[in-house]
């Protein structure tokens, strides 16, 4: 993931700091982040989800008991529950996507491994997507976390992101090259 696109991300960080500790701690480091991706993918999907998380209206133990329900729904471990209610208690839940991106982005540097964003106009095949990891791994000449995403306005080819560079060989930038150029040359 990408640097935090969500509001706090230093109080944010607060939070990941105790859940990393505990996680590596409990060794289940692994098992956290993928039910907090899961859980931010699920706030990110699903209106209705935002809206419970924000509301000021529901008391801490409203709050508290739908974690605890969510938590259950998606069978999660002690510590992301405890983590989810902690949040409820506090009155933090709209920080759980930055929870999510930024316990995901510690762990991923703990390992050494590279996170990399690749933005595609159309979903890629699973052998393309090979392809393009291989050819990143080769090239990064470290290990890699790669996330696919997909974004219908690219209209061909796809974006590459990692370490705040990024490689942009989309339809659409090129048109836009183009364009420039046109009117550069119009001028």
């Amino acid at each position: 993931m990408a640097t935090s696109r969500h509001s706090y991300p230093s109080l944010a960080a607060r939070y990941v700091t105790a859940l990393f500790a505990e996680a590596k701690a409990k060794n289940v480091s692994e098992t956290v982040a993928k039910e907090l991706a899961t859980l931010a993918l699920a706030h990110e999907q699903s209106p209705v989800l935002q809206q419970l998380l924000a509301n000021p209206t529901l008391s801490r133990a409203q709050l508290a008991d739908a974690m605890r329900k969510i938590a259950s729904g998606f069978k999660l471990s002690q510590l992301s529950t405890q983590a989810l209610i902690l949040l409820a208690d506090q009155r933090r839940l709209t920080l759980l996507p930055a929870v999510a991106e930024q316990f995901i982005a510690r762990l991923q540097k703990e390992r050494g491994e590279i996170a990399v964003i690749v933005t595609s106009a159309q979903t890629l095949s699973d052998s393309a997507k090979a392809d393009i990891e291989k050819s990143l791994a080769s090239a990064l000449k470290k290990p890699l976390a790669v996330s696919w995403n997909q974004r219908k306005d690219l209209l061909g080819g796809l974006t590459i992101e990692w370490n705040g560079q990024m490689i942009d060989a989309s339809v659409e930038n090129k048109l836009n090259r183009l364009r420039e150029g046109m009117r550069a040359q119009a001028a």
